[in-house]
């Protein structure tokens, strides 16, 4: 086993948002989840939470979903 994941009803990702789409991201909006090395499965998901602020020398916001 590589990797054991200990509740997969509490899976979340953490998604980095161009600032000049921040006005765009708001908390409920839903988002399309598509692995690159399966781009036939995807997961469906709302953002949950989103940074309060910008982090030094990023250009992105932090927002996280659960899927």
């Amino acid at each position: 086993t590589l990797l054991s994941v200990f509740n997969p009803h509490n899976l979340w990702a953490v998604l980095n948002i161009y600032a000049d789409e921040q006005s765009l991201i708001k908390v409920g909006n839903p988002v399309r989840i598509v692995p690159e090395t399966d781009p036939d499965m995807d997961f469906r998901a709302k953002i949950d939470f989103i940074e309060p602020f910008f982090r030094e020398g990023s250009k992105t916001l932090t927002a996280r979903v659960y899927f």
